[in-house]
């Protein structure tokens, strides 16, 4: 059975009373010294959310590289003449033949001036492969992102999105080794265009490109 101790009685309660108000002096010391901690982290926070927004409004100092850019050969928001706003250029949804064709002489440019230096040499019926149109046109636009950037965008070009485009590339053109092969039958494609190119993807792209740039492509099947 518990003992019920009343006040005033010689119990010993003093002495828990000021064991308690020791604990509880220990515990407002601790709690003081939290505070001043959240204090310190408080100001570091505030300086920290100023140095974002002092980031936030600075402009590269880096100009960009200007390696096959041609006027007007942005996104498909782009006006044609140049001054239109720049992004993502898609090669299948594009539908306009003079900036088709604008886009196939800027990557064409590019892979001569920079691709070339990494080893991207691509046989002449490249431009017939929309998937590979459009790696090179994504490998141009993120090349000159990454040298407007720092060191670290360079190194990930370099190590990531550079070897991924060349083995899917590889792997595209595998069969046109010797010409572009439809089918069974391979043909050469001296003197294709890109405005040839263009002008097929954006209005005939159904068709195959045989028929289509009959004029461009001969017959290098021997049966």
């Amino acid at each position: 059975m518990a003992r019920r101790y009343l006040p005033g009685t010689d119990t010993g309660e003093p002495g828990v009373v000021k064991a308690v108000t020791g604990r509880l002096a220990v515990l407002s010391g601790r709690l003081d010294a939290v505070e001043t901690v959240l204090e310190e982290h408080g100001k570091d926070l505030t300086a920290l959310g100023r140095g974002l927004a002092a980031l936030r409004t600075t402009q590269p100092t880096t100009p960009a590289p200007t390696v096959g850019k041609t006027a007007g050969s942005g996104g498909a928001g782009d006006s044609g003449d140049g001054e239109g706003s720049e992004g993502p250029r898609c090669w299948m949804t594009v539908a306009d033949p003079d900036q088709a064709a604008r886009w196939l002489t800027d990557a064409t440019a590019w892979l001569g001036e920079v691709g070339s230096g990494h080893r991207l040499d691509l046989v002449p019926c490249w431009p017939l492969h929309p998937d590979v149109v459009a790696e090179v046109l994504a490998l141009a636009e993120t090349w000159r992102s990454a040298y407007q950037g720092n060191p670290t965008d360079v190194a990930e070009w370099l190590t990531r999105w550079l070897p991924a485009a060349k083995d899917r590339i590889s792997a595209s053109l595998n069969r046109c080794q010797v010409g572009h092969a439809i089918n069974r039958t391979t043909y050469a494609t001296d003197g294709l265009t890109p405005d040839a190119v263009a002008h097929w993807w954006t209005t005939d792209r159904t068709t195959s490109p045989e028929i289509a740039l009959r004029t461009y492509l001969r017959d290098l099947d021997p049966r």
